[in-house]
């Protein structure tokens, strides 16, 4: 869901200012995989931010060890 809105939200503009700005004679395609690529890097960014305090937390509690690490908890 979030991805597709990210698409709706800033590919469709995108290949807009594109068109307005005079290239448009580049296939729309070639175009909108730009912008995806554009928003893969910036999900992916996204992403470190966001998950990279999570695992620095579970490393210094648990260690990098997964021997050491606990159980995972049984279902109800």
């Amino acid at each position: 869901m979030q991805s597709s809105f990210a698409i709706a939200a800033f590919g469709a503009p995108l290949a807009c200012a594109v068109i307005y700005l005079g290239f448009d004679d580049l296939p729309l395609g070639f175009l909108f995989g730009i912008a995806l690529y554009f928003l893969s890097i910036v999900f992916c960014v996204w992403s470190v931010f966001r998950y990279k305090p999570i695992y620095d937390r579970w490393v210094m509690q648990h260690g990098n060890d997964p021997d050491k690490w606990p159980d995972a908890p049984t279902p109800k």
